[in-house]
């Protein structure tokens, strides 16, 4: 904050030379009339000023918005660089994993320790994708004892908060990123493709790289999805850190 003392017999003149010296953004925040005495008791009325540069408020970077903006630009662009399918391509049946089927059942044989909603969040899972085994492991952490029944019940009031303490009880988290050591650390992100992976890794180095003034890099070993590269460099470039490609 620049601030300074401006005296005068005009006020005008010292408003403007306040803005001549400091700028047009200034703020008078103290305002003073006086009288100069030069001989006994005559003096002339002044006026004395106290003037503030205010300061501007630099715009904060969203970095999440600007991620979501380039993302939006790179599918463009991928839309325009690669044709669409053609009919006349020979048609290949996918393989679907067993326990996925083309036309999944209302129903599955669920296992007898489960009653009411847990069977229904474990049916949900199912249609879903995720094997049974799977599903029921995780909606067993989220339930307690039903005592009339004597079989797994929820104990949330409803099934996305069941699932939410499921996978957290199930699914062992280390701790968060803030208690890494000041020695270098390799962080890796795997997963199937479109999950998000690039974006929540950038979000990451972002907040290493913005908030945390650390030296980041990122290195990529997997080229499958199309326009991931371009995508990856892209941000690295908005982040202004390495960007390595291990092909």
């Amino acid at each position: 904050m620049v601030s300074k003392i401006y005296e005068g017999e005009n006020i005008q003149e010292l408003v403007e030379k306040a803005k001549s010296e400091l700028g047009d953004n200034i703020k008078i925040v103290q305002y003073e009339i006086f009288k100069e005495k030069k001989w006994l008791f005559l003096g002339k009325r002044k006026y004395r000023i106290l003037v503030e540069v205010k300061e501007e408020k630099k715009p904060q970077i969203n970095f999440e918005e600007l991620l979501k903006k380039v993302e939006n630009i790179i599918e463009e662009k991928v839309k325009e660089a690669v044709p669409p399918i053609n009919s006349h391509l020979p048609s290949k049946k996918l393989n679907i994993p067993p326990h996925i089927e083309e036309k999944l059942p209302v129903n599955v044989e669920i296992s007898s320790e489960f009653t009411g909603e847990a069977v229904e969040l474990i049916n949900r899972l199912i249609k879903k994708g995720v094997y049974q085994d799977v599903a029921e492991g995780i909606v067993k952490e989220a339930c307690g004892l039903d005592l009339d029944t004597n079989k797994w019940d929820l104990n949330a009031v409803t099934l996305k908060e069941a699932l939410i303490n499921g996978i957290e009880n199930k699914i062992l988290f280390t701790g968060s990123f803030n208690e890494l050591e000041k020695i270098p650390k390799i962080i890796a992100f795997f997963g199937p493709t479109g999950v998000g992976k690039t974006t929540n890794l950038f979000k990451i180095a972002s907040q290493f790289v913005l908030d945390k003034k650390k030296k980041v890099s990122v290195i990529s070993i997997d080229t499958f999805k199309v326009g991931a590269i371009h995508q990856g460099r892209i941000y690295a470039n908005i982040l202004n850190i390495p960007f390595l490609i291990n092909l």
